[in-house]
């Protein structure tokens, strides 16, 4: 099979079976102990390595014991280890096999068709259905089966939706930065006909950003009030919880207001890549900048 025809079946493949699939096959890279096929390299390097990592920034002031801020994070970190899955698992072991027959010259059909597949299928799966109108008052926040469910299901949701603009993001500065510096070295004529495209996949890549991120957004917002709640505990009498649970509401209100800020942010992004173009930079030739 030609190079472009092996990251398209792979790609195929997984647009039929969602990223859970890659995330198999990540774990599978993850335990070779020999040396890895380039395939297996190219996977890891631009979607595996940073699989299930999370990052807390804060400084030692704002962690000062006793602090909230620590048990909160935690309960945001996932829990995943890197054990090969069954060998019956037939789609993953499929999709390992295209894996290992990639080349360096599918590698950027790959990149490409995985900044948009990612985008796609968190999209249609990372959405919590039926929270819309949910409203956090005394009863239901001491109701602990419904707010761990839902606590749960949010959780997974932004976790999920983080992964997703983490994967893209590193996917498309990598191609950006292969595109603009010319690494495969085409000549002029061939560039130029290139370019419509590059600027196409910028484009749907923006447009799909802002969707991730006004879906994560949703969900971190509805997040804040039951998990300081489980986090807080109210050992008050009733009117003082009420307080509590109104100010928790506005302060996630403040920052819906700010988060939906970046949305907008990046929507306006997406608007003016139109009228992007990309130029050979005057003291650089063979390289390229977009204006």
């Amino acid at each position: 099979m030609d190079p472009a025809g092996v990251a398209t079946s792979l790609l195929v493949l997984l647009a039929a079976n969602n990223t859970s699939v890659l995330d198999c096959v990540c774990n599978h890279v993850a335990s070779v102990t020999d040396e890895m096929s380039y395939g297996d390299g190219l996977m890891w390097e631009t979607y595996c390595q940073d699989l299930g990592n999370y990052y807390l920034f804060e400084t030692c002031e704002n962690l000062e014991a006793p602090s909230v801020a620590v048990p909160a994070a935690t309960r945001l970190v996932p829990r995943r280890g890197h054990e090969p899955p069954p060998a019956e698992d037939e789609e993953c072991g499929r999709a390992l096999a295209e894996v290992r027959h990639l080349t360096e010259d599918s590698s950027r059909e790959l990149t490409r068709g995985l900044i948009r597949s990612v985008a796609a299928d968190c999209i249609r799966s990372c959405s919590v259905q039926g929270l819309d109108n949910m409203e956090w008052n005394l009863e239901t926040l001491q109701t602990d089966r419904l707010r761990s469910a839902t606590l749960t299901k949010l959780l997974h949701a932004v976790q999920q939706i983080t992964r997703a603009i983490n994967h893209r993001n590193r996917l498309v500065l990598d191609y950006n930065w292969e595109f603009l510096h010319n690494d495969q070295n085409l000549s002029k004529t061939e560039f130029q006909a290139e370019i419509p495209v590059f600027l196409e996949h910028l484009s749907d890549y923006w447009r799909d950003s802002a969707q991730l991120l006004s879906l994560g957004v949703k969900h971190f917002s509805q997040l804040l009030v039951p998990l300081a709640f489980e986090q807080m505990g109210i050992h008050s009498n009733d009117l003082q919880r009420h307080e509590w649970i109104n100010s928790m509401k506005h302060l996630r209100d403040m920052l819906h207001t700010k988060l939906s800020g970046w949305v907008h942010d990046v929507q306006s992004v997406s608007e003016q890549m139109a009228h992007y173009k990309v130029e050979e930079h005057k003291n650089r030739p063979g390289t390229y900048i977009l204006r």
